[in-house]
């Protein structure tokens, strides 16, 4: 694993981590691309672990991740359009994320600050 201060599609670079030097590697995967299956299993223990997922903005069209928010105890989808997996969340909401994401954080930054 490598640590850096900033994300950057640049090569060559070395990790930010000191006493590390290490060459930084791509590790996306790219749509179409076969998945590591060490990181995949990974992902589906943390997601079979977690209590809550919650899904913002994602056509869930992209396999095998969009399963991972469906191993959770309970998920939570909220996208602009309609997803394959919106009858099995918990809660569905169909509007714009951004407005959304704002709209709660406004309301529980000023319940906070009260």
């Amino acid at each position: 694993r490598y640590i850096r201060n900033v994300i950057t599609p640049a090569l060559f670079r070395k990790c930010d981590k000191e006493d590390c030097d290490g060459k930084l590697k791509k590790t996306g995967v790219r749509y179409g691309q076969t998945v590591p299956i060490g990181p995949l299993r990974r992902a589906e223990a943390a997601a079979q672990s977690a209590d809550l997922v919650i899904v913002l903005g994602s056509s869930m069209r992209t396999g095998p991740f969009c399963n991972l928010p469906t191993l959770a105890k309970c998920f939570v989808m909220c996208n602009r359009q309609d997803t394959p997996y919106d009858d099995e969340a918990e809660i569905c909401i169909h509007d714009d994320v951004t407005t959304l994401c704002c709209d709660l954080f406004s309301t529980y930054v000023q319940n906070f600050q009260n």
